[in-house]
């Protein structure tokens, strides 16, 4: 089971990344956006009608320090651009990567290294 992250969203694929092993859990959460209006007289009504964002939360403890590296690279090269996340169940998202979101920790028993990574996007 493993995840991959290619930047542009379309077209000819300028950086790509897989990672395996993903921690599973609760990993997202939807962000309705609610546009919110006030008229001349004072009263507010709101629109929903805006798509829903996902915040996605990938954690990952198993990972080699080449891994961490090529992740690193990939996150300078792609930070504020769409990209295409395609998850473990081979569904496609339209995200981007929440900037300082990167978290790397390293497990000095095992020799072996975890990352936190944050992306805010939309199902397609």
């Amino acid at each position: 089971m493993s995840i991959s992250m290619n930047e542009p969203y379309t077209g000819p694929y300028n950086a790509y990344v897989i990672l395996p092993n993903p921690e599973l859990g609760n990993p997202q959460q939807i962000n309705l956006r609610t546009a919110y209006k006030q008229t001349m007289d004072g009263k507010i009504h709101t629109n929903k009608k805006t798509s829903p964002t996902s915040k996605l939360v990938l954690t990952f403890n198993t990972l080699e320090l080449t891994e961490i590296e090529l992740f690193k690279h990939f996150y300078e090269d792609t930070l504020g651009k769409e990209i295409r996340y395609v998850d473990y169940d081979s569904l496609n998202w339209r995200v981007r990567i929440v900037m300082d979101s990167l978290t790397v920790t390293t497990e000095r028993i095992t020799c072996s290294y975890g990352m936190t990574v944050e992306l805010s996007g939309v199902k397609v």
